[in-house]
């Protein structure tokens, strides 16, 4: 099953101009805030190996939306700590 994220409409813009990161990022930073947020709101750069496949996958769906690739990955990030994920 597949969570759905739903954005504030000022966000939701398929097909349109990018979203401004700094909206996107606004938005994204309201999941999963802890005891101390300040330090959870620090940016950290990450390194992700995946297929080229996949990568091909997540840029369509990125496009789709009308986000960058980063911004997908924080999105469905953010969503799969908020609710969990089911590995089989």
């Amino acid at each position: 099953m597949a969570t759905t994220i739903t954005m504030p409409k000022h966000l939701a813009n398929p097909g349109k101009d990018p979203i401004p990161e700094d909206d996107l990022m606004a938005f994204i930073s309201g999941a999963g805030k802890g005891n101390n947020e300040a330090e959870r709101d620090k940016m950290v750069q990450i390194s992700l190996k995946l297929s080229a496949g996949l990568l091909a996958d997540v840029d369509a769906a990125a496009k789709r939306l009308g986000i960058s690739r980063a911004a997908y990955f924080k999105a469905a990030v953010s969503t799969a700590v908020a609710n969990g994920i089911t590995l089989k």
